[in-house]
């Protein structure tokens, strides 16, 4: 796991390479799970961690390791 922090503590970038899609509407197969890694940008808003409107991001294909390492910019805007 990897986490970063924005410079006034305000967003956080957290990721996995273990984190599991699973696709139930593969084309080939009725359920096919692969491991990419992912990686989630939470801010800090009226006293709690919030997820970022469609802030999770999954690598393309298994073994991707996205989310490996994170870091993220000292005003929050950049990952």
């Amino acid at each position: 796991m990897a986490i970063d922090i924005n410079y006034d503590g305000t967003v956080v970038v957290g990721g996995t390479v273990h984190a599991t899609v699973i696709d139930l509407n593969h084309h080939i197969f009725d359920l096919v799970s692969y491991t990419p890694g992912m990686y989630r940008i939470y801010d800090f808003s009226s006293g709690s961690w919030k997820l970022r409107s469609n802030q999770t991001y999954y690598g393309d294909s298994e073994g991707d390791e996205l989310g490996y390492s994170v870091s993220i910019s000292s005003d929050g805007n950049t990952v």
